[in-house]
């Protein structure tokens, strides 16, 4: 069984598609070209397919979660982040 970290604690080995496969030898070129043009040319590649083919890039991932203690008064849910869109003047402890 595959102990690497892409799938460790999965308990099914995960294959990555042909398509990205091709992408990892891509970018593995772009970062070992030794001519400028040629970086250059295959970054624009790998830029190219990410615009085509890529989803979304997510840089972090915030937990929602609208918690505050018996004695906080004031604060609602929000629908886009916690306690309405971290609007704490609101709030009041009781």
């Amino acid at each position: 069984m595959d102990r690497s970290p892409e799938t460790a604690g999965h308990g099914s080995e995960v294959s990555p598609t042909r398509r990205e496969l091709l992408a990892q030898r891509l970018i593995t070129k772009a970062i070992g070209a030794t001519s400028p043009a040629q970086a250059a040319s295959l970054w624009r590649k790998c830029q190219l397919q990410q615009f085509d083919e890529g989803g979304y890039l997510v840089w972090g991932n915030l937990p929602y979660v609208d918690a505050a203690a018996n004695n906080v008064r004031g604060l609602t849910a929000g629908a886009g982040f916690s306690f309405n869109n971290w609007r704490l003047q609101d709030g009041w402890l009781d």
